[in-house]
């Protein structure tokens, strides 16, 4: 890469506050509503017997590139989409013919059971297994994480050092958080765990660690790599939520009315700590990505409880439209109990989540590739908008010809 444009590109990145995260919330928002949709659509435009890549380019249309547009020249528009996505889900279901069955006496009632909900999202929940055990099994990531690094410095690629430090990266930091984590969860109670974000700020807060994490000293490794290593504390605290959130999840529920009880106590969690996070950035420090401070860590705990909320509550809807026949899609499977009933499935949702690993990496990749071949910084936002929707597109077509041919790659 060109110094003096890696430079300009290093420049043009750096020193930036980023969202709101209300904005980034509401952002997160279109994702669920675009899958709603696409079930919704699909008994419209597809068949049993619509061609599997048919099928994967309507979802391609709409789940990704709603987001994709959403991100960029929608940005100023986003409200607006998301309403106007929402009266677009409403209207087809007010006009599916079935819709006359609840002006109707109704012979036969329909029950739902907790294999009619499925949750859209991953939690990697911690088994007490041995520390060498988890260490193997991290192995990949720090392969994965000196790689980038070697790749990175040959290839004089521009880095922003304030995200993780000189020679620290994302892979680095999710291989020994997980390690530490299991340290950490099998020798301790849960409980303890709560103190380590609050003791982690009372540092940065009364011993100056934001101004040093914020500094421009890069002497030595621990100083060079001072943000990766720092804000290790933050990532285990969300790490250690997130584990304990996934058992909760897991908890066997055999009603409908089990699963909207815990989606109440979801959203409740939810607004409970969005106001500590509110409250944490208003008396302590703003969230920081940086130095994943307190508030950070409320917000990240807040907005994923939300979002879990927000998936659980468009699973439950589609169940209760699907037990009144307000959702007749084209894709069904054979029950245990041979009874045929409606199961959505999101094909591309799928083939990610078959290859998520692989999918990441070819995707940070191919990233790299775009901007080394393209001067993204003085590239028009159409071009910028066609180059972002081949992209996604070549992507997720790729994983899905994995999915389609039964090919899983495993790292370990």
């Amino acid at each position: 890469m060109n110094p003096d444009y890696r430079g300009e590109h290093e420049l043009f990145v750096s020193y930036h506050t980023g969202s709101s995260p209300e904005k980034v919330l509401v952002v997160s928002l279109i994702m669920p509503l675009s899958s709603f949709a696409l079930k919704l659509v699909s008994p419209w435009l597809l068949t049993d017997d619509t061609n599997f890549w048919l099928k994967i380019i309507t979802e391609i249309v709409l789940l990704v590139f709603p987001l994709v547009l959403c991100l960029t020249i929608w940005n100023s528009h986003i409200i607006i989409f998301i309403s106007s996505l929402s009266a677009l889900c409403l209207s087809l279901i007010l006009l599916n013919p079935s819709i006359r069955c609840l002006l109707g006496p109704r012979k036969k009632t329909y029950k739902s059971n907790s294999s009619s909900t499925q949750s859209k999202f991953v939690i990697i929940p911690v088994r007490c297994s041995s520390v060498f055990k988890t260490f193997l099994s991290s192995c990949p990531l720090f392969v994965l994480g000196f790689g980038r690094l070697v790749a990175i410095k040959a290839l004089n690629y521009h880095e922003h050092v304030t995200e993780y430090g000189v020679h620290w990266n994302f892979f680095l930091t999710l291989g020994l958080t997980k390690v530490l984590c299991t340290i950490s969860l099998n020798a301790l109670p849960v409980y303890v765990h709560v103190v380590v974000p609050v003791l982690y700020q009372y540092l940065l807060s009364q011993y100056r660690m934001t101004e040093y994490l914020f500094s421009d000293e890069r002497n030595g490794f621990l100083h060079a790599n001072k943000e990766g290593l720092w804000s290790l504390f933050g990532y285990i605290s969300i790490y250690v939520s997130a584990v304990q959130v996934g058992k909760l999840l897991f908890k066997p529920r055999n009603t409908l009315k089990e699963w909207i009880i815990f989606l109440g106590y979801l959203l409740l969690a939810g607004g409970m700590f969005w106001i500590f996070m509110l409250f944490s950035v208003e008396n302590i420090e703003p969230c920081s990505r940086r130095t994943t401070n307190l508030s950070y860590v409320l917000w990240m705990i807040a907005f994923n409880l939300f979002i879990m909320a927000v998936q659980l509550a468009e699973v439950i809807l589609t169940c209760l439209l699907r037990a009144q026949k307000l959702m007749l899609g084209p894709r069904t499977i054979l029950m245990s109990n041979n009874e045929k009933r409606e199961q959505y499935r999101t094909i591309l949702v799928e083939a990610v989540s078959q290859n998520a690993l692989l999918f990441f990496l070819v995707a940070n990749v191919a990233t790299g590739a775009v901007n080394m071949c393209v001067q993204t910084l003085y590239t028009s936002s159409l071009t910028a908008v066609i180059i972002l929707v081949c992209y996604s597109s070549i992507l997720c077509l790729g994983v899905s010809s994995l999915y389609k041919y039964s090919v899983q790659f495993k790292f370990w």
